[in-house]
């Protein structure tokens, strides 16, 4: 009985999440609160920059699919929590092959401690493109 309570109190609180009418930043930043993540720390879990957390957190949409699974990695969510940020941000998680192996990793990240590094170089030796975004968002510069 009270696993049942259990899940019908997970599934309330998914149901809450999902049909709310939060906004980017204000999911991003429950989501770091939940980790206990600061700025600093998400920018490097997730190999974006440190502008480039801030201006997310302020409510700026990452228009970027590679962008968002490189926030979900540096979060360590769970796949619906991940499905979450992209449904706000408007971007479909695709079915293509590149997308599932994303899909893979965010999954991945969620239950273990691999990093955005480790990410690529899985994605590098089996031919997938790595999550590297394409600028800063802040000065429109390529960065590593």
């Amino acid at each position: 009985m009270d696993n049942l309570n259990i899940i019908e109190l997970s599934q309330e609180a998914f149901s809450f999440e999902m049909y709310s009418n939060d906004d980017f930043g204000i999911v991003l930043k429950k989501y770091m609160g939940e980790q206990n993540l600061s700025v600093g720390d998400l920018a490097r879990k997730s190999g974006l920059s440190f502008n480039t957390i801030v201006k997310y957190r302020a409510g700026h949409i990452p228009k970027d699919y590679i962008v968002l699974v490189m926030l979900c990695i540096g979060l360590k969510v769970n796949f619906s929590k991940a499905e979450y940020l992209f449904k706000l941000a408007h971007i479909s998680l695709g079915t293509d092959r590149c997308s599932l192996v994303y899909r893979l990793l965010i999954n991945l990240a969620f239950i273990s401690d691999i990093t955005i590094e480790e990410c690529n170089e899985f994605l590098l030796r089996y031919g997938f493109p790595e999550l590297k975004a394409s600028c800063n968002f802040m000065k429109g510069e390529r960065y590593e």
